[in-house]
C-alpha cells in the first residue's frame, strides 16, 4: 500500500499539467468526511511528500475537524509521512464520518 501511495505522490509532484489536478482530487479525498478513513489517510500520507506548504496546512486542518480518535490519530502520523499497517487496519475499524 505504501509503494502505491509512493507512486501517487510522485505522479502529483511532477511537472506535468494534471498534476495540480490531481493533488486538489488528493486534498479533496483528504477533506471529505464521508470518505473512508482508509482513503484520507492515503490521501494524507500522498501530501505529507508534497513541496506546498499549503497542503500540509490542509492535512493539519482535516486532523483537526476529524471527530474521530483513531482516524484522527491515522490521518496525523500519514500527515508526518509515518505510514504502516496498523493504522491502516485501525482506521478501518472506526467510520471517517463525524457522529
Amino acid at each position: 500500500w505504501r509503494e502505491a501511495l509512493d507512486a501517487v505522490a510522485a505522479d502529483t509532484r511532477g511537472g506535468y499539467r494534471g498534476a495540480a489536478r490531481d493533488v486538489e482530487r488528493v486534498a479533496r479525498v483528504l477533506e471529505d468526511p464521508a470518505a473512508l478513513a482508509e482513503q484520507r489517510t492515503g490521501a494524507a500520507y500522498v501530501l505529507s511528500s508534497h513541496p506546498d506548504a499549503a497542503l500540509h496546512e490542509r492535512v493539519r486542518i482535516a486532523v483537526d475537524a476529524c471527530a474521530c480518535t483513531n482516524v484522527r490519530v491515522a490521518i496525523d502520523r500519514a500527515g508526518a509521512g509515518e505510514l504502516d499497517e496498523a493504522p491502516r487496519e485501525a482506521s478501518n475499524a472506526v467510520p471517517a464520518r463525524r457522529a
